[in-house]
């Protein structure tokens, strides 16, 4: 079968269509570029243009009603539920409520308002217990505690003390001997004879 000229006129939407729907029934580029009436190379071309991250249709924008169905449902249904009802993907979602100031935690049931007795349970728990621990014990999640630790200046308990360390003994340069200096006397002596310098003769115990 002779080569097919290449056709110089764009692509048409009718034409994007035919390859889409060809290429689903499993036709090769081939059957495609015959029934569409273009080149083998051009029906290639064209499907990873078609498939190309640039030319897959940006999320639409957030209209008041979907922000407004949001904020409702946010501190009432799971994020996959209001996934299903909104139609928009959980990540979406997640980076929606943060624009809208809602909740950066779990949408599981509403926000509850801390007590004296919350924060009375939080100071006497801190330093022995984790973030997660106190809130297993107040029905919250450890993110709340900490922002609520972090909203009373409080610290999570001090810090282990490590043991003492001994004092570094240092050892002589040249003959390893403990010295608190970088040579052992002798070792000077030894050092200062070799230059040449007069030496201090180390007395002798009679």
């Amino acid at each position: 079968m002779p080569d097919r000229k290449a056709n110089p006129m764009p692509w048409t939407r009718e034409e994007d269509e035919d390859l889409m729907r060809l290429r689903a029934l499993g036709k090769t580029y081939a059957q495609c570029a015959e029934a569409i009436g273009r080149t083998l190379g051009a029906c290639e071309s064209r499907w990873r243009t078609l498939h190309s991250p640039k030319n897959r249709p940006a999320p639409a924008m957030w209209t008041p009603e979907e922000d407004a169905l949001l904020a409702e449902l946010w501190h009432v249904l799971p994020v996959e539920q209001i996934s299903e009802r909104t139609g928009r993907s959980t990540k979406g979602i997640y980076r929606r409520a943060t624009r809208l100031g809602l909740t950066s935690g779990e949408s599981q049931g509403p926000k509850k308002p801390w007590t004296p007795d919350d924060d009375a349970v939080l100071k006497e728990h801190l330093g022995s217990m984790t973030f997660a621990e106190i809130g297993a014990l107040l029905g919250r999640t450890d993110k709340s505690v900490k922002a609520r630790a972090l909203h009373l200046s409080l610290r999570g308990g001090p810090k282990p003390r490590l043991p003492k360390q001994k004092d570094h003994i240092r050892k002589c340069h040249d003959c390893g001997k403990p010295t608190p200096d970088y040579r052992c006397p002798a070792c000077w002596r030894k050092l200062r004879r070799r230059l040449g310098c007069p030496v201090e003769e180390e007395p002798i115990n009679e």
